[in-house]
């Protein structure tokens, strides 16, 4: 019965699914574009804080208009550790073996935003670490040292003479994020030195390398001090080395492009509308004239 009620609701909303598993207070599977997970609600749930955060879509679905039951959450599956969290997802829910809560609803978004994060920072990681690959192979093993000590710092590679900060998507297109406040830094520091955006494009479809790869490849370069330096600064990142995120090194390497801070105009607005601390907007990189980078 409740097999056959769900199968109404899923047809109500639209989405063609196949590969389900059913769970006693859940089902579990995909579509052709998303990931899928349903949670059977309490009749307190407040549905009032459901919406889209991120690419995660949580959404109240119902059978022919009727009472509420169940909370609908989807994703793309073209995100990146998708499938990791497809696995923790129903993990979850064969823990939670009952009907969510607003407790268990925190719960379940504080775990997706957790994911989220982390593929931002894994991809920015790659992006970074193939830029010191793209430098350390032509024996400018300066990359290393200008590298940031610290994920707070302003930009991901800097000294007196230069600042690079490293944009990565996974994306068929150049379009990256670009924070308000960071980007007007860049561009005070473009005053007395030489400041560009790096765009790198992580394709999916020649899954070859992992980052232990890339990790490897750039060691192979070095010797002696930039060899250290390099393996004390990777000892922040560790935590990262056992994803299972593959790409192509050689594929990654050949996406990137150097694009000077000035092509980028400084948005102007009403300060006592948006608050220029949390402003970000995005950026068609192909859009702008890229350059060729010199290093003295």
């Amino acid at each position: 019965m409740i097999r056959f009620m769900f199968y109404l609701l899923i047809m109500d909303s639209g989405i063609n699914i196949f590969d389900e598993e059913w769970l006693d207070f859940s089902f579990h599977g995909l579509d052709d574009e998303n990931f899928y997970h349903g949670f059977e609600v309490v009749d307190s749930f407040p549905i009032e804080n459901v919406g889209k955060i991120f690419e995660f879509d949580f959404v109240i679905a119902s059978k022919n208009g009727s009472k509420k039951d169940y909370l609908l959450l989807t994703y793309p599956r073209s995100f990146d550790i998708g499938e990791d969290l497809y696995i923790v997802l129903k993990n979850y829910a064969i823990g939670l073996n009952s009907r969510l809560d607003k407790l268990a609803y925190i719960n379940l978004v504080t775990i997706c935003k957790k994911f989220k994060l982390n593929s931002i920072q894994l991809s920015g990681l790659i992006g970074e670490l193939t830029l010191i690959l793209f430098f350390v192979q032509r024996g400018d093993t300066f990359i290393i040292e200008s590298w940031h000590k610290d994920s707070q710092d302003s930009f991901d590679f800097y000294n007196h003479q230069l600042v690079l900060e490293v944009k990565s998507t996974r994306s068929l297109l150049r379009k990256h994020l670009v924070k308000y406040e960071q980007h007007l830094k860049m561009t005070k520091a473009s005053l007395d030195r030489s400041v560009y955006y790096v765009s790198v494009m992580i394709g999916t479809n020649f899954n070859r390398h992992s980052i232990k790869d890339l990790v490897r490849s750039i060691e192979e370069e070095l010797s002696s001090e930039p060899l250290m330096m390099f393996q004390e600064k990777m000892l922040f990142y560790e935590d990262f080395l056992t994803s299972e995120i593959t790409f192509d090194i050689e594929e990654v390497l050949n996406t990137i492009k150097f694009y000077d801070v000035t092509e980028l105009p400084i948005l102007e607005f009403n300060p006592a509308l948006i608050e220029k601390e949390t402003l970000r907007y995005d950026v068609y990189f192909n859009l702008l004239e890229e350059i060729t980078l010199a290093i003295d």
